[in-house]
């Protein structure tokens, strides 16, 4: 998930929020000011109301953000590095670039989070039951009432056995600990997921279909739905990161095709993108721009892409991928953090560079495909060693 905006950085860990935030702060609003405290706190003007659901919606949202800076904060401390914080519709994401070292130091960046919702929930609570007790505005206590009770819930709802909730991330620890293999835990945790978010999504089409609300049984579906598609995705990323286990970005890189940008995609294919009787096709090409230098990285099936009768006006460095959007890799990274730092960036292709010399790429797709090369001992060195970052 990815940012819309960036609110700046909090102990040296930026933080941000998908746009999808302010649809549930609008939520909160309009739920809470205009429905849930007229009711539970009569007698006070609806502009009271609307300020009350204001502060508790930014409140709420300050609790998710100290439940994310936990885990930042412990993972950071665990010697792990931390690239941000998203704030979005389900709540946060802190993103980590590389995974805990121990089933340890997974287990307390984990439990942090949940402890630090738990805690907030408490305060909140008690300080309800105090302000009752003193006389406080009817109003206030109701607000303090709804952040308790929510933090709360929050905190026994991320604990739930099952990826990616944290509940998932201890049980991964756990048996992690217990079996010596993190991928099996992976398993584990994924299909428990799996099988809490169809149960949720079960318990919301009843409740759509009962005497419930059906506002909170589509929510409960949606969040339910929300976990079945992210547990799955984390099952099969643990696959293919199993798969390259002991491999480094120099076992998995292909060799590009290079060619000039300015032919058209029509003449590029017929001359370049064609597989020789012992040769592969090049699944890219690192295309030249008129005058020297790269125009950047052309994907095959991008051209390929292109409607036949475009095929004569568009140039293949039209297709092409700047150099400057692709993410680099040293030869010697893992292939797993290769997967890992993509997937996270957005991006399908990468470079491969060696003492600033462009010596392979890198694609998503392709992986499988070079997976199977890598262990057949079937890589060759790049022909485009002579191509540099800093060049044209």
């Amino acid at each position: 998930m990815k940012e819309s905006v960036r609110l700046g950085r909090i102990a040296g860990i930026e933080v941000g929020f998908n746009w999808t935030l302010l649809l549930i702060a609008g939520f909160l609003v309009l739920g809470l000011g205009g429905n849930q405290f007229p009711i539970n706190a009569p007698g006070y003007t609806q502009t009271s109301y609307t300020l009350a659901g204001i502060f508790t919606a930014l409140a709420f949202l300050g609790g998710v953000l100290a439940h994310e800076m936990s885990h930042a904060l412990v993972a950071r401390r665990e010697g792990l590095k931390v690239d941000g914080i998203v704030l979005w519709l389900m709540g946060g994401y802190t993103r980590i670039s590389e995974p805990p070292k121990t089933p340890g130091a997974e287990l307390r960046i984990s439990a942090a989070g949940p402890v630090v919702s738990l805690l907030f929930g408490l305060t909140c609570g008690i300080g309800a039951v105090l302000g009752h007790a003193m006389g406080v505005s009817r109003l206030a206590v109701t607000v303090l009432t709804w952040l308790g009770m929510i933090n709360v819930l929050l905190a026994v709802f991320n604990v739930l056995p099952g990826s990616p909730l944290d509940g998932g991330r201890i049980v991964h620890a756990a048996v992690w600990w217990r079996t010596g293999d993190k991928y099996r835990a992976t398993r584990v945790a994924s299909r428990a997921g799996w099988v809490i978010g169809a149960g949720l999504v079960g318990v919301g089409v009843l409740s759509m279909l009962g005497t419930l609300s059906g506002v909170d049984g589509l929510w409960l579906a949606i969040v339910g739905g929300f976990l079945m598609m992210a547990s799955r995705a984390e099952g099969g990323a643990s696959a293919v990161l199993e798969t390259l286990e002991g491999l480094t970005a120099a076992d998995v890189m292909a060799q590009p095709g290079v060619g000039p940008g300015w032919l058209t995609v029509d003449a590029f294919l017929r001359e370049y993108a064609v597989a020789g009787p012992d040769t592969l096709r090049p699944t890219a090409f690192l295309v030249e721009q008129w005058g020297g230098g790269l125009a950047g990285l052309t994907p095959t099936v991008a051209m390929e892409a292109v409607p036949p009768m475009q095929r004569f006006q568009v140039r293949a460095g039209d297709c092409a991928v700047p150099v400057a959007r692709l993410p680099v890799f040293a030869p010697e990274l893992p292939a797993g953090e290769v997967v890992t730092k993509m997937n996270e960036q957005g991006a399908a292709w990468g470079l491969v560079v060696a003492s600033g010399q462009i010596v392979g790429v890198v694609s998503i797709q392709d992986m499988a495909g070079a997976v199977e090369r890598a262990k057949a001992k079937a890589s060759a060195a790049v022909d485009s060693s002579r191509w540099s970052l800093t060049r044209g």
